[in-house]
């Protein structure tokens, strides 16, 4: 590979790491609202983590890095299943959607 080609790629390397969402508040589920009445019929309601929605992490807004790994975890229970679709279909998948997010920006509900 030449030496142009490499800073070609290590420079496309860095932009599809260092953009996406660039907000400081992501929360996931930003409509949910809980019914303090709820909390009556289920303690379990009362619970912080289940009253509040979670904050994505930086795995959640790359989805390079997520896509591979809701492939693996939707696939078959076999292991060799489950790898051959996080590598073949869900490495290509979260590229293209990293690709789409430096683009269009970062897809709304983040």
């Amino acid at each position: 590979m030449s030496t142009r080609a490499r800073w070609v790629v290590l420079i496309a390397l860095l932009a599809a790491l260092s953009t996406g969402c660039q907000r400081k508040e992501f929360i996931r589920n930003q409509s949910v609202v809980m019914d303090p009445s709820l909390g009556s019929i289920d303690p379990a309601l009362n619970d912080p983590m289940v009253t509040q929605p979670g904050r994505a992490t930086f795995v959640d807004r790359h989805p390079m890095l997520r896509k591979p790994v809701e492939y693996y975890q939707s696939a078959k229970p076999n292991p060799a299943h489950r790898l051959a679709s996080a590598a073949f279909i869900g490495v290509p998948v979260g590229i293209f959607g990293e690709l789409r997010q430096i683009i269009v920006g970062c897809p709304p509900g983040f």
